[in-house]
């Protein structure tokens, strides 16, 4: 009896083909991987939006602003909102491992991944001469149209001079957004601001 076992040339087409398909699969199971972490984002940014609703329902119908300066003390939105939310890692986009908007330049921990609409919710910041108060729920014409938070970077070291706040597309070339409704859906191109009037 003569023992056979698989010749070099074989042993070869076998590694080759085990190679062309990981090559293939790869790039697949990344994409699905980020697909998971875009439909948990997307839940992030909804029960961010009914935190928001919530606190209007509170406060006599009115937003929440990003930023308040209240004497010496300035309040971050997700600071604002926690009262509302059962968990602050809410504010983190699971692609996204540590918050690309931030702004402890005007003295605010706000390292979190989302950015909200500046038009409606607005900066209240005495100090940088901006005291308009915030919007009320009533005031937004659109709620399903108007942006509330979404995917964001913050750019620049100089508030409010050289400081931006931008849609980022970390899912697939895509950004999640949520609404002044409380929906929230994905786009693919928005633009880099989405904080328009209402």
């Amino acid at each position: 009896m003569s023992n056979k076992g698989f010749t070099l040339i074989e042993l070869l087409v076998v590694i080759a083909i085990i190679a062309i398909l990981a090559a293939i699969l790869f790039p697949v199971f990344a994409r699905a991987r980020e697909r998971a972490r875009q439909t948990s984002c997307q839940s992030n940014l909804r029960q961010i939006a009914l935190a928001t609703i919530m606190y209007a329902q509170d406060y006599n119908e009115m937003l929440p602003p990003i930023l308040l300066q209240s004497g010496e003390n300035l309040y971050a939105v997700n600071e604002t909102l926690m009262p509302y939310m059962r968990n602050d890692q809410l504010w983190i986009c699971p692609s996204d491992g540590v918050g690309e908007v931030e702004t402890t330049e005007v003295g605010a921990a706000m390292d979190i991944s989302y950015s909200g609409n500046t038009a409606t919710m607005r900066w209240v910041l005495p100090a940088y001469g901006l005291t308009d108060p915030p919007l009320s729920i009533g005031a937004v014409r659109r709620p399903s149209e108007t942006a509330l938070f979404w995917d964001a970077r913050s750019e620049g070291t100089s508030f409010p001079d050289d400081f931006a706040l931008l849609v980022t597309y970390r899912h697939n070339e895509m950004a999640n957004v949520s609404y002044h409704d409380g929906s929230a859906r994905v786009v693919t191109d928005a633009g880099d601001n989405l904080s328009g009037n209402p």
